[in-house]
């Protein structure tokens, strides 16, 4: 049975030592009912590759704080907030994730996430971003304009069904190899099969 997937309603999670991870995947995983956990500051994320899952179906955690962790090793964080769906504010720095490839579906159906920077991420290694926001359906803006994309393959329906988004800095990209491969298949919505483009991808 996977961690957190038993009739024990806990609503709270306390990390009240400090903790050297190696393996970060599934970590609070199937929490359903948990809304805050305390004490993230706590645990060393400086030899961890993956984070993948780590916080998959919390689905009433209201916030995450990881601003202030070394994720220096990181090399896959994919599905890491999926289906957060009270998650409304994520801080969490990637600008030390020198290796870093897999940010597929890393905040997927986290349908009230608002605020979530990731301006200063390190991006020159990523390679897959699939679904990366896709049903964020609060979410009015994000800040990539300045990632470093030279590695990026996969960008499917990276906004799908952010249906308030307004801004992404996608227009700010090497419009000569990335902006026009990228921006059809980053916008399409699965739902309808229609790409929505935001205020600042409109070509006038």
């Amino acid at each position: 049975m996977p961690r957190g997937m038993t009739d024990v309603r806990i609503r709270r999670i306390v990390i009240k030592s400090d903790i050297k991870l190696k393996n970060a995947s599934l970590l609070f995983a199937y929490f359903p009912y948990v809304i805050r956990i305390d004490g993230l500051e706590n645990l060393d994320f400086s030899e961890v590759v993956s984070t993948s899952y780590m916080f998959y179906c919390c689905e009433n955690l209201r916030s995450v704080n990881l601003g202030n962790a070394n994720f220096g090793r990181l090399l896959n964080a994919e599905y890491m907030f999926s289906d957060c769906k009270s998650l409304e504010r994520v801080a969490i720095n990637l600008g030390t994730a020198k290796f870093l490839t897999k940010l597929d579906s890393i905040f997927l159906n986290c349908k009230l996430l608002k605020e979530v920077n990731v301006q200063d991420w390190y991006t020159g290694r990523i390679q897959n971003m699939d679904h990366m926001f896709s049903n964020c359906k609060e979410l009015e803006s994000v800040d990539l304009s300045a990632w470093d994309v030279s590695n990026l393959e996969y960008v499917n329906e990276v906004f799908s069904g952010c249906t308030k988004l307004l801004s992404t800095g996608v227009s700010k990209w090497d419009k000569t190899k990335y902006w026009y491969k990228f921006r059809q298949e980053m916008f399409k919505n699965s739902v309808d099969g229609i790409t929505h483009f935001p205020r600042d991808e409109v070509i006038t």
